[in-house]
């Protein structure tokens, strides 16, 4: 093959041959090194990597389709990757990297710093000519909006062992249905949505002035003004590893746990703690669990132990200036009346338990465990006690003797019988597991390695999804701790094989693996920025954040990363989609038929928001027919303002009013973006405002500072060209943002100024 023509057009431009050269013999270099890795991993394992080189995890436990529709295999493969796997983004995030950054470089960063932060920050993206390649092929993504488009299905997670599970519409909502059935849970007529926030403000208002805590005006000032409260919504996990397939609402849920002696924090201290006990022969390793012990903890007698607790606590004043009394008042008021959600077009209130996912729910839940401890032990017969017992939330593990384990649960379930249900499960040939560990009898002495129930996929983060590379090496580093800290010695060899065989299963490199694992209990030191440094929470992209990382260790700032969206949230359908304009927390424009253009955000939904526009406009419109003698003569009072005041206070309202009261052209509401954060609306609604043409009175400078983003239109300049230029002092940045909003100019330039006297100022 001839490569002459390659040559023709760059003889005169030696420099772009080189970068040529050099690129090519950085993907020959780098394929070397991937072939070597694989070798030397087979190598290290013997040559059992084999079938996973070129097959990958198994689909058959990664994806598990209950819905009686049979799967593609190219859906399937795509479905395998995980639900947690994040496409790369088609553009680069330009506009919400800046908003995340504006909104982080608050009153708390001195000027001086956030101006050479935001320079560096914006001399980085100014430069960056770099577009990720994508992790998707085309069919890949075609294969996405096919699922996400498809009715019949719901997919979502197994509850446990990182599963994607595929339910029939039907079957789901049957299931859900019946699960509702049940006394826990009662229908409501309406959302209480606005009563119970009118509630908790009357109780706040009530509490300040019977104690001087300066954190509850606040809290009720906030609540007052919020516009976009909505009523939570519940939906369904299946539990693949139970039969029968039952469904229970969570949300993610970290347990907090008490001060007991008999409590542990995790595995690592679990295993840690039971190694130093010594074995009778009469003695068996048994576990005891509650079933659905969020639901069904008895609130009244959690609450009372509750208050005892903060009466006995000598700190809580050091910590607020609430009385027992009161914060029972309030984790009551949480718990009881505003404790309901909605299932579809339904409201449900639950009538007992706590709620699964609230964050208040899981110290409930280890507050009444303790309490049941406490009865426990303190009415059992000695005979029957256990002679260890440590517990996790509602897991219990203990060490008792052969005979006692059913007395010991019969008492159990007799403390609280109308409501808390233990099970329990014996050790099989001296094996029982408990959290993730296995945990084996040899002798007098117990040992224990990593256990994973037969439904887990093996399944982690997949190496191609669009995450740093810090998370990777993460994911490893936290497999291979875990391991360390749980396995003995005789196990641990093993896991750490398994750890290596699954990760290159789920696409990561034999040198990452090998490198991760090395270092995992000896990592080298790593930068520690200075603890006043200031945080930035930016969307990730591949390779731009890699330089955002380096310049901030320069440049003196942390940065932490948020990945796009991922599979789960592109193929979600168990929940209800809401119309564009019934969604809360918008970035909106109204477009009028003669190109007039005015951009808003609002809390709440665009079409409450545009009600009010219209009310507005009606108002002015009245007005002017009273002031022309045609208004309607009304009995009553007299109006409070006279036409041409309230024609100018409906005015001042907006300036689309101003405008729609002058031009008889139709008006067409859409939203732009959706962005529940206020303070990230809010910005993001000053650079809409200052790069589009529009009729908006306050043009983008009411939540940007003079200096940082002073917006111009460079139509002249093409949508992906960018020039620094020195001028007047001021050094000036352009770079496109782009945006596939309907009835929104593209936005084609940001001109971003660092005045000489900010850079003095630092």
């Amino acid at each position: 093959m001839s490569y002459s023509h390659w040559f023709i057009p760059w003889r005169r431009d030696r420099r772009r041959w080189l970068c040529v050269v050099r690129g090519w013999n950085r993907e020959i270099e780098s394929t070397l090194r991937g072939v070597g890795s694989d070798l030397r991993l087979l190598l290290v394992t013997g040559g059992t990597m084999k079938t996973s080189i070129y097959v990958g995890a198994d689909t058959e436990k990664t994806v598990v389709n209950l819905s009686g529709e049979p799967l593609q295999q190219n859906e399937t493969r795509v479905l395998a990757k995980g639900l947690n796997f994040v496409p790369t983004p088609k553009n680069v995030p330009l506009l919400d990297i800046i908003t995340s950054a504006e909104a982080c470089l608050g009153p708390q960063v001195p000027r001086g710093k956030a101006a050479e932060i935001r320079g560096a920050l914006l001399d980085i993206l100014s430069r960056s000519n770099h577009k990720a390649a994508s992790n998707t092929t085309a069919e890949e993504r075609r294969i996405l909006k096919r699922l996400r488009q498809r009715t019949d299905l719901v997919i979502t997670k197994a509850d446990k062992g990182n599963v994607v599970v595929l339910l029939h519409k039907g079957t789901y909502l049957e299931k859900m249905n019946e699960l509702l059935k049940s006394d826990i849970y009662t229908p409501i007529a309406e959302d209480p949505t606005d009563v119970v926030r009118k509630t908790l403000i009357s109780l706040l208002q009530y509490f300040e002035h019977e104690t001087d805590d300066t954190q509850l005006p606040k809290i009720r000032n906030y609540i007052h003004y919020i516009c976009n409260s909505q009523c939570p919504e519940i939906y369904g996990l299946p539990k693949i590893h139970k039969p029968g397939v039952p469904l229970r609402p969570v949300k993610i849920i970290m347990p907090l746990t008490g001060n007991r002696t008999s409590s542990v924090k995790n595995s690592r201290q679990f295993c840690a703690e039971i190694k130093m006990i010594t074995l009778r022969p009469s003695d068996i390793l048994v576990s005891y669990d509650v079933k659905d012990l969020f639901t069904s903890i008895p609130m009244d007698i959690t609450l009372n132990a509750l208050e005892n607790l903060l009466d006995k606590d000598s700190t809580l004043s050091q910590r607020t200036s609430l009385k027992a009394f009161h914060v029972k008042k309030l984790v009551s008021f949480c718990m009881k009346e505003a404790n309901y959600f909605r299932f579809g077009e339904q409201c449900f209130m639950q009538n007992s338990g706590a709620p699964m996912g609230s964050s208040l729910s899981p110290v409930l839940a280890e507050v009444f465990m303790e309490h049941l401890e406490e009865i426990a032990f303190s009415t059992a017969n000695e005979s029957i006690v256990p002679v260890l017992f440590k517990r996790y939330v509602d897991d219990v593990f203990a060490i008792t003797k052969s005979g006692e384990d059913e007395a010991f649960l019969n008492h159990l379930n007799s403390l609280f019988p109308a409501c808390i249900s233990f099970t329990i499960e014996k050790e099989e040939d001296g094996r029982l597991p408990f959290l993730d560990a296995l945990i084996i009898k040899e002798g007098d002495r117990l040992k224990t390695t990593v256990y994973r129930k037969p439904t887990h996929s093996d399944r982690y983060l997949h190496f191609s999804s669009h995450h740093p590379r810090s998370v990777m090496r993460g994911v490893i580093s936290g497999m291979v701790e875990r391991a360390r800290a749980i396995c003995d010695e005789e196990f641990l060899a093993k896991e750490l094989g398994h750890i290596k065989t699954t990760f290159f299963s789920n696409g990561y490199p034999a040198a990452l693996i090998s490198s991760a694992t090395t270092h995992a209990t000896a990592r080298p030191e790593e930068h520690v920025p200075s603890p006043t440094a200031p945080l930035l929470i930016l969307p990730y992209y591949n390779g731009l954040g890699e330089k955002i990382k380096r310049m901030g260790r320069t440049v003196g700032f942390q940065v932490y990363f948020k990945s796009a969206a991922s599979v789960r949230s592109i193929v979600r359908n168990d929940k209800v989609r809401m119309a564009p304009n019934e969604k809360p927390g918008v970035i909106y424009e109204i477009l009028c038929t003669c190109s007039a253009s005015y951009i808003g955000e609002t809390g709440n939904s665009l079409s409450h928001r545009y009600e009010q526009h219209l009310n507005c406009l009606n108002r002015y419109k009245n007005a002017l027919d009273d002031q022309r003698g045609l208004g309607i003569k009304r009995r009553g009072r007299p109006r409070k303002l006279q036409p041409n005041e309230a024609m100018d206070e409906a005015i001042k309202a907006s300036a689309i009013v101003e405008h729609a009261s002058r031009c008889d052209g139709q008006m067409h509401p859409n939203v732009i973006a959706n962005e529940p954060d206020f303070r990230l609306r809010k910005i993001k609604e000053a650079l809409y405002i200052r790069h589009n043409v529009v009729i908006n009175r306050d043009k983008g400078q009411r939540h940007l500072d003079q200096g940082r983003y002073r917006g111009q239109r460079h139509l002249d300049q093409p949508n992906y060209a960018k020039s620094v230029m020195l001028n007047n002092n001021r050094l000036t940045y352009f770079f496109p943002i782009k945006t596939d909003f309907l009835s929104v100019p593209l936005i084609r330039a940001l001109m971003t100024e660092r005045v000489s006297s900010e850079s003095s100022a630092q």
